[in-house]
Formats: C-alpha cells, structure tokens, sequence
C-alpha cells in the first residue's frame, strides 16, 4: 500500500493501465492493417476499372 491507496485498488489501477496500453497498441496494429486493406482495395477498383475499359474496347471492336 502506497500512499494510503489499499492493495486492492492499486492492483485495479495497474490492470486498467496495462489494458489501456494494450488497446493502444492494438488500434496502431488494426489501423494499419486498415491502411494496407485500403490500399489493396483502391488497387482493386483500379484493375476492374481497367479490365472493364479493355474489354468495352474490345467488344466495340468485335474481338470478343
């Protein structure tokens, strides 16, 4: 017991310290998981609305 706090609070001060440096860490961790979701996801629509112009080129053309 440190000044005048009982062990038991103490010990409650401590874990809600500890699970708020983890829940910090764990949103660094899942926003940048998000980021490179994101980013994957823009890449994504980016090719499909590449694939979509070649292949309207091609049916234009009767290629396909």
């Amino acid at each position: 017991m440190s000044d005048g706090i009982p062990n038991d609070l103490e010990d409650k001060i401590e874990y809600f310290r500890n699970q708020n440096n983890f829940l910090k860490e764990k949103i660094v961790q899942l926003t940048k998981k998000y980021k490179t979701l994101e980013h994957e996801y823009d890449r994504v629509v980016e090719e499909n609305e590449n694939l979509k112009t070649m292949l309207g080129k091609l049916w234009n053309k009767k290629v396909i």
